[in-house]
């Protein structure tokens, strides 16, 4: 990253690409050369997709830039490890808000969850939830951080938040993510395989991988709204 310095800037709530750079990261035991032009712009606060085919590094390339910001930008994202005691991920020793987390719980169809006595919440393990129910679970602890904390700001990765779930569950759910990412103020950038199309509807603009042997290209165009 030193040696990146000005390569990759954070001004006036934009994430810039400031000049047409190359990057090698090995993804799946190959090394890949990713070509990132100087266009490629992510404001704050306008949602961004990712799509592309599956091993072009999308997830890699986006933990590269949390490590490289992350003095400077609270980056939230669906692929953090979260502690198995619910209460846990919260720290810093404040009361844990359980009407909060009820609510985030019930609209993200955590019914698991929604059942938990009000006075056990902070020590619900996950236990065996599934991995779509993990990954919601996820979703409930950046949501909830946000919400405590929406002075700061923040980009919020969600990693196909939306896999292993039917049509009519996506969309309340991605309507739900989205009235709260908005509440907080946050950036949403969504890595998306599946539904993309439901994705597309709340994102001004989608960032595309596109491999040819050793090299990933990436661009970036506008979306209609």
């Amino acid at each position: 990253y030193e040696q990146n310095e000005g390569l990759i800037t954070l001004e006036n709530k934009k994430l810039t690409i400031s000049k047409n750079i190359m990057i090698s990261i090995k993804v799946a035991g190959h090394q890949l050369y990713y070509f990132l032009p100087k266009t490629i712009v992510i404001s704050l606060g306008q949602h961004v997709i990712i799509t592309g085919a599956k091993k072009t590094g999308k997830t890699r390339l986006l933990n590269v830039i949390a490590g490289y910001y992350k003095d400077k930008v609270l980056i939230y994202s669906t692929n953090s490890k979260i502690l198995a005691n619910l209460g846990d991920n919260f720290g810093d020793g404040k009361q844990t808000d359980v009407h909060l987390i009820k609510e985030l719980a019930t609209g993200l169809h955590l019914v698991d969850l929604e059942k938990i006595p009000d006075d056990e919440i902070e020590n619900w393990h996950m236990g065996d939830l599934n991995t779509r129910d993990k990954n919601l679970l996820t979703v409930l602890v950046m949501l909830y951080m946000g919400i405590k904390e929406p002075e700061r700001s923040r980009i919020m990765v969600f990693d196909e938040v939306l896999a292993n779930i039917d049509d009519k569950n996506s969309e309340e759910i991605l309507n739900f993510i989205m009235e709260k990412v908005n509440q907080i103020g946050a950036t949403a950038i969504f890595v998306a395989h599946n539904q993309q199309e439901l994705i597309r509807q709340y994102c001004l603009s989608e960032i595309v991988f596109e491999r040819t042997k050793e090299k990933v290209v990436v661009t970036q165009t506008k979306l209609k709204k």
